[in-house]
């Protein structure tokens, strides 16, 4: 191999890992092309190893969390949140693995090199992610009843179900010109998970997957016995997909995040030497800046609370909810839409205040405007020298301005 041989191949591998389209296929291509050696078994496995080392140093974070919460949860018999992520990434893995083994030798020998297949493959399933996209957008984000379940803004909603959907349709990844993260992306999308979550859960199942996929394939290259190795094209071809990876995983994750949301950390350090016990409150105000309107405005509290959406009156007193996972709030009048998910189940609070004046002619006063208070609250325990951090993660949706 020349290193111009390399360096393609690396960059085809890096740029196509994650991005909705057979990298497999696209390490075939060059060969196929441009009349290039085959480029071994050994070099295809170099380069996927680049590829986890991406991965998994960007979600190194994420990782090491669900899996000491996953190991907790195998050894206390309790299931965190994290915890199912966790199993959810075991249940969508067997699915491929149980594919991979029983169809491995056909598949190698005779659909590997097949182009018409690839392209087959390639195109039909191009058109199936369309067509997801196309149906996720119309599941409209403004019905609450969606949140939970069938409609998954983070991985804490994804139960086991999808899980096992999502993994099943990773199994036709063993064929070639079906991409990987393309049909786990379309699965999500399809079962009307958010852009968001169906690639975070897509990268993050990448992990096992390569990391049961290369040690098949390094299985396969010990049995072969005596084989020339060229370890100098093993580590710049692994290397360098591990850099084009990185910044797909990245740019690829900017593009498909919705401008209108934001994930807020809030940490909190106890300093003294005693330990503390208290509430912590966010809190949201809504206030009316045009009082030149004679109608004041108004919204509309829905939430998801032990897993069940609901609404709750909150026009003319305080109003309290414990276990809630997610909170929207309308502006009615602008029709405008808040979202407030918090990465810990917590209790609100929404507390209407209304600006009455005196009317001219009449005894009863007028509503001059109003403002609305929403707070999340937490109980927490705060151990001395120790701190613990909140998330929320705030939405906005707008309406569309029509054209005229």
């Amino acid at each position: 191999m020349t290193f111009l041989h390399v360096l393609v191949l690396s960059i085809v591998q890096g740029l196509t890992e994650f991005l909705p389209v057979s990298s497999s296929a696209h390490l075939i291509f060059p060969a196929k092309l441009l009349g290039w050696p085959d480029q071994g078994l050994a070099f295809d496995v170099a380069v996927h190893l680049g590829t986890l080392m991406a991965v998994v140093l960007y979600y190194l974070a994420d990782l090491v969390k669900i899996s000491s919460y996953t190991i907790e949860a195998c050894i206390k018999m309790k299931i965190s949140p994290l915890a199912r992520i966790g199993f959810c990434l075991i249940i969508a893995t067997l699915p491929v693995c149980v594919v991979g083994t029983l169809f491995e030798n056909y598949i190698s020998s005779q659909l590997r090199d097949n182009i018409d297949v690839i392209a087959y493959c390639t195109i039909g399933f191009g058109i199936l992610l369309g067509l997801a996209s196309y149906v996720n957008k119309k599941m409209v984000w403004r019905n609450i009843d969606n949140i939970q379940g069938a409609r998954s803004d983070s991985l804490r909603g994804l139960n086991y179900t999808q899980a096992l959907v999502i993994g099943l349709f990773q199994a036709l990844a063993v064929f070639p010109g079906v991409s990987r993260s393309g049909i786990t992306l379309t699965a999500g999308l399809f079962m009307g998970m958010k852009s968001e979550a169906a690639a975070r859960f897509s990268f993050l199942l990448a992990i096992p997957v390569i990391i049961a996929s290369g040690a098949f394939e390094i299985y396969k290259i010990h049995t072969m016995g005596t084989l020339e190795l060229q370890w100098v094209n093993l580590i710049i071809g692994a290397f360098l997909s591990f850099l084009v990876a990185i910044i797909v995983i990245h740019l690829f994750l900017k593009y498909i995040a919705k401008s209108g949301s934001l994930t807020v950390q809030y940490i909190l350090k106890n300093e003294s030497p005693f330990d503390l016990k208290g509430v912590f409150v966010v809190e949201s105000n809504y206030a009316q800046t045009d009082f030149s309107s004679v109608k004041a405005n108004s919204y509309k509290v829905e939430l998801v609370s032990n897993d069940e959406a609901g609404e709750i009156d909150a026009k003319d007193s305080p109003r309290s909810v414990k276990k809630v996972s997610y909170m929207q709030i309308t502006d009615t009048s602008n029709d405008i839409l808040f979202g407030y998910e918090p990465n810990e189940i917590c209790d609100i609070v929404c507390l209407p205040i209304i600006f009455r004046r005196p009317s001219v002619g009449s005894d009863l006063p007028t509503i001059s405007g109003n403002a609305f208070v929403a707070s999340l609250c937490w109980n927490i325990e705060l151990l001395a020298g120790k701190e613990i951090e909140k998330n929320i993660t705030y939405s906005i949706t707008v309406p569309k301005k029509k054209r005229k």
